[in-house]
């Protein structure tokens, strides 16, 4: 939403520290770290909804590359920033 040099009412720049601007990560099914989020992010969802996971073993990296091979498949749409939301913060 915010543009890297963007400035504060007081004339400072937005982004200086403690503020770090995020950047768009692309999700590589072959890093493990990757995979690991997604099968994390995956058995979390599944206890808050009380779904069953699927493997009694959901902490090896063979469970872990599976949730990275499925994730791989799913399309998301590219993030467009709404100016208006922007300009209600």
């Amino acid at each position: 939403m915010y543009p890297l040099d963007t400035k504060t009412k007081e004339g400072t720049l937005f982004w200086s520290l403690p503020k770090r601007p995020p950047s768009a990560i692309a999700f590589d099914k072959s890093d493990i770290l990757h995979c690991t989020f997604i099968a994390s992010l995956a058995c979390l969802r599944a206890t808050v909804f009380y779904i069953p996971i699927p493997t009694k073993t959901p902490r090896t990296d063979e469970f872990r590359k599976h949730c990275g091979e499925i994730a791989s498949q799913v399309k998301v749409a590219e993030f467009k920033p709404n100016e208006a939301k922007a300009k209600e913060i």
